[in-house]
């Protein structure tokens, strides 16, 4: 919640906002709380509107009594060096709490006699900061002067006879702002320097966040020399944590072993200055199959088959070299329109991927997956082989048919305990398919895995038996230009949509019990 003074000085929390604004760089650094800087007229909005640095109206901190002004300036920073709202990555944002910095200036001159006050003009001349009440015909002398975008006066009452009142002024003015443009300035440029290299990894520029996952935050990025759009993952993982760095190299040396074209592609590979691991793989501009599930729902039998199938590829050739995924789901399936060809899956995020016949996680009795597409077997902590990833591909294909999970409970435990029974509710009674099918995605996901069908070249053998009506290339073409659009519109908006965590769980408790 945000907490700030009311009109009468109290302390009240604010209204709820759609929108919620957070600063990430305080500059002098402070506690403030209780500041709305975002939403549309805001500071914020105004600063990447106009593509410069922005003051605000008067505001009031929390931890300085009521009647005290503060003043923020905020300046955007933008992606790519652009400018408009759009591509805005951050903001540098210096706090000004001037009456501190007034009564210091009176206590070192020892002018206890003097009163101090700051006005905005372009707010109407509102009283910013004062360091006692004044009427308005006492004030003797007056100064303006213009800092950010806008133009402040400083007055002065019981001017020292020893100064001219102008100069006295005109000194107030410059020890209010001039030290504080002075350190504010510099400071501004540090963070701004900071922020600039924080956006560059060797020869990539990172342009914005695009995703996370179990261990990893993935950004767009752009290769300075080659002009490519590249896709950059970090590691989520707190500094020092010796595990979840060693699983991620192994993610990115495992996966550059891959070349199937339904695969991601990896380029490169390497560490930031703070040693936080990264790798640059190939950008993909498409969908998910989470996204187009949850707009567009249960697709054609002819569309799921069809992309059902190239996923399988792709795992023929991982598993023929001893790999296996372990967290294929709708949200690491990938559709896109690559070299005309619409439809066009990509696999992605192989960060649990492992050799077969090695354990299941470095940490004893723990590992992490998906509830509700891991294999039951890597639930109970047990070894795994190319049959876990059978039995997260027939999960997604029966949610391509049917627009659901087949284990829909409330809560991630509910979700497991319901795999670990085999309580799916039959295809069949969910959507009209012919009974060969209906039969194959539901062995995909029997719960002992020596029933399942064997391999991903078993699953695409047996998919060719069931003759399928094809989904042509003008049908493909046909979705993109209608549905595609509206699937990208509603991608971060559609309530009810957040895919499905990767998680670490007990799998020793999940044994006992």
């Amino acid at each position: 919640e945000i907490v700030d003074y009311d009109r009468e000085g109290k302390r009240a929390r604010e209204p709820e906002h759609d929108v919620y604004f957070p600063l990430r760089y305080l500059v002098p650094m402070n506690d403030a709380r209780g500041l709305d800087l975002g939403g549309d007229g805001s500071p914020a909005s105004k600063a990447c509107a106009s593509g410069h640095a922005v003051a605000s109206e008067r505001k009031q901190l929390l931890e300085d009594t009521p009647g005290t002004g503060a003043v923020f300036a905020i300046e955007p920073v933008w992606a790519r060096g652009g400018t408009g709202c759009d591509q805005v990555s951050g903001f540098v944002a210096l706090i000004f709490r001037i009456a501190p910095v007034m009564r210091d200036v009176i206590a070192r001159a020892e002018l206890g006699e003097l009163t101090l006050v700051v006005r905005d003009v372009s707010a109407n001349g509102t009283v910013i900061a004062q360091t006692a009440p004044v009427e308005e015909d006492a004030i003797v002398a007056r100064e303006q002067l213009d800092f950010v975008d806008r133009r402040w006066e400083v007055a002065v009452s019981s001017p020292p006879a020893r100064l001219p009142w102008w100069l006295f002024a005109m000194g107030v003015a410059l020890s209010l702002f001039g030290g504080a443009i002075a350190y504010g300035g510099a400071a501004w440029m540090r963070m701004r320097r900071k922020l600039a290299h924080a956006l560059r990894l060797g020869q990539y520029r990172i342009e914005q966040e695009i995703g996370r996952g179990g261990m990893g935050v993935v950004f767009r990025a752009r290769h300075e020399m080659l002009r490519r759009a590249t896709a950059l993952k970090l590691l989520a993982a707190p500094p020092g944590d010796a595990a979840a760095l060693a699983r991620f190299e192994r993610e990115v040396r495992l996966t550059a072993e891959l070349t199937h074209p339904n695969t991601i592609a990896i380029f490169d590979y390497g560490h930031t200055p703070d040693g936080e691991f990264y790798y640059a793989m190939e950008y993909i501009d498409g969908l998910t199959l989470h996204d187009v599930l949850a707009v567009d729902g249960p697709q054609p039998i002819a569309r799921a088959a069809h992309l059902i199938a190239q996923v399988a590829r792709a795992l023929v050739e991982a598993h023929a070299v001893g790999l296996v995924h372990r967290d294929i789901k709708p949200n690491n399936i990938m559709i896109t329109t690559r070299g005309g060809i619409a439809d066009f899956v990509k696999v992605l995020d192989f960060g649990l991927v492992q050799r077969i016949g090695v354990d299941v996680d470095e940490i004893e009795g723990t590992l992490t997956g998906t509830p509700g597409y891991t294999a039951p077997e890597a639930l109970r902590g047990g070894e795994v082989d190319q049959r876990a990833d059978i039995y997260s591909v027939g999960v997604c294909f029966y949610a391509l048919l049917t627009g659901r999970a087949p284990f829909d409970a409330d809560g991630e435990a509910s979700i497991i305990h319901a795999q670990l029974r085999g309580t799916a509710t039959p295809l069949g009674e969910l959507r009209a398919v012919p009974k060969g099918l209906a039969a194959l995605v539901m062995n995909c996901i029997e719960v002992v895995p020596m029933a399942r069908i064997e391999s991903a070249q078993a699953l695409l053998d047996a998919l060719d038996k069931l003759a399928i009506e094809p989904w042509t290339a003008e049908q493909a073409r046909a979705w993109w230009t209608t549905r595609a659009p509206e699937v990208r519109r509603a991608r971060h908006t559609e309530p009810g949509t957040t895919p499905p965590p990767t998680v670490t769980i007990d799998s020793k408790r999940l044994r006992t019990s």
